[in-house]
């Protein structure tokens, strides 16, 4: 407390709301700008000397672990992927060297059999994961995959299955061992801070299934456009191939609106209209729609093509580590489709679609849900879709149109429902 008083009166803090009797998250934030920052120069310019002096008494390393740790007094941190760390760190050599800590990204993705070989080597294992987002997809079977460890007499219950190629799960794995308690008690280790979208995404997301544990760090953006927004359409999905549809109603509404509002788009995040030295639009780093269906990815791109704009386009597991500015979302099927689990009993795909948008997500089309499912959930978040002009009009408190004149604003050749 006394050193904190003394901070406090002497050092100016950088909040002068700063109360006498700090709590811990002041006593972080204090160590941050004073003691750990200083012990991070001693400590690097400490290993940077070790390395001076193993250099000058060495010549080579003896073995493998020798090299990498005379490597690691200049570099602690080494990113590599699953698959490359057994030959990158040559597991099966007696003198291999261990992993202090093994920090595993996007652990709900990472095959359980491919990663078993860092594990093997690491002394703490960090995961770090969504169970909001898709699951690793597994091609084989549960009765293919107890056979092989059959085969090499290995168990095939127990706890030991949460390494199974097929069903296995790293992130339940770290969840059911974590010390610091389990998944939705108060004590376990969560990142709720969310620096990726605007307030009202996160919002949106809150609701659609993270039950309002992320905190919003951005504020919405003054969009021509909603910030969540969903444009009603006509049409039904049709097959293109075994277990693939496409929609080419929605895939019209899409490029009518891009066409319609692209100068709109332009004018707000570079100032003018924008092209490149080969005379093409800048939409790419803008816009991406993702999709959850190939097929209708493909016919986008044939759209996209005719209408000489240039627009990142694919399913959502392709995009699942990107960001946009703004997400297009077609969803694929239309208002007279039902019994579609995909929006009713699975929101992982939704939630991973929704969390790739910065500033906006807007749905084109879509069936009818009830309220409780995921899909309904993320339908009672949006706005109506029009175009940025209809938008911007039904804004201005000056401004006092009928709905016919509205409907005139629309993006041509769109087939529309009833509000």
């Amino acid at each position: 407390m006394r050193t904190w008083s003394r901070w406090v009166e002497i050092e100016e803090p950088p909040d002068p709301s700063y109360p006498k009797d700090p709590t811990d998250d002041h006593w972080q934030e204090w160590l941050d700008l004073t003691w750990r920052m200083a012990l991070l120069s001693i400590t690097t310019h400490y290993w940077e000397c070790r390395w001076l002096i193993e250099m000058q008494e060495s010549s080579s390393p003896k073995n493998h672990r020798e090299l990498w740790q005379r490597r690691s007094m200049l570099a602690p941190v080494h990113y590599a992927n699953l698959s490359s760390i057994p030959e990158f760190f040559d597991t099966n050599n007696e003198n291999q060297p261990s992993i202090d800590y093994l920090v595993l990204q996007d652990a709900q993705m990472a095959a359980p059999e491919i990663a078993y070989p860092a594990l093997r080597i690491a002394k703490c294992f960090l995961a770090i994961g969504d169970l909001q987002q898709p699951p690793l997809l597994h091609f084989g079977t549960k009765s293919l995959d107890k056979a092989n460890l059959q085969d090499f007499g290995l168990p095939t219950d127990g706890p030991g299955s949460r390494f199974h190629s097929v069903g296995g799960d790293l992130l339940a794995l770290a969840n059911e061992n974590c010390r610091m308690g389990l998944l939705n008690q108060p004590n376990y280790p969560r990142l709720s801070e969310h620096y990726r979208a605007v307030s009202s995404l996160v919002a949106c997301a809150n609701e659609l299934a993270y039950q309002g544990t992320l905190s919003a760090l951005r504020s919405d953006d003054h969009l021509p456009f909603p910030t969540v927004g969903h444009m009603r359409l006509k049409g039904t999905s049709e097959p293109a191939s075994e277990g693939n549809r496409r929609n080419p109603a929605q895939a019209k509404a899409i490029v009518n609106w891009i066409q319609q509002n692209q100068f709109e788009i332009y004018q707000h995040y570079f100032g003018v209209l924008k092209k490149d030295q080969r005379g093409i639009n800048l939409l790419a780093s803008i816009i991406l729609l993702l999709t959850q269906f190939s097929a209708q990815a493909s016919l986008l791109r044939e759209e996209f093509s005719r209408a000489r704009l240039r627009i990142r386009c694919g399913t959502i597991q392709a995009f699942q580590r990107s960001e946009s500015p703004i997400v297009l979302f077609s969803p694929v099927y239309g208002p007279e489709e039902s019994d579609l689990d995909i929006f009713t009993h699975h929101p992982d795909l939704l939630t991973t679609a929704l969390s790739r948008a910065q500033d906006a997500f807007l749905i084109f089309g879509g069936p009818v849900a009830s309220a409780h499912t995921p899909w309904g959930k993320l339908l009672a978040c949006t706005t109506p879709l029009y175009s940025a002009r209809v938008f911007l009009l039904q804004n201005d408190r000056n401004y006092n149109a009928p709905e016919d004149r509205l409907r005139s604003h629309h993006c041509p050749g769109t087939s529309y429902l009833p509000d």
